[in-house]
């Protein structure tokens, strides 16, 4: 599964104590990049519940009727070739 997630931050965000959930007393921090409290989790991971293996998916937020949408895409695979030396023993 690949999910494709544009975000729109320009700079770290800094978790203080006024971040701590005062009835969990932790921070959820959004892993899936769907959160509209972003950083911060808020449950959006549970729309990838059924993602399939092999699937590239985008989510727009914008779109209430259908915010995943399945994108048709061939991944490519790296030449290790054109990658060059991968340790020191091949310089």
């Amino acid at each position: 599964m690949v999910r494709e997630i544009t975000h729109a931050a320009t700079e770290p965000r800094i978790i203080t104590p006024d971040d701590l959930d005062e009835e969990k007393g932790d921070i959820a921090i959004c892993l899936c990049g769907l959160s509209a409290d972003y950083p911060f989790c808020d449950g959006s991971h549970q729309a990838t519940q059924d993602e399939k293996e092999g699937v590239r998916y985008k989510y727009e937020c914008d779109d209430d009727e259908n915010p995943r949408h399945v994108i048709d895409h061939e991944f490519e695979t790296v030449d290790e070739q054109k990658i060059g030396p991968t340790n020191d023993d091949d310089l």
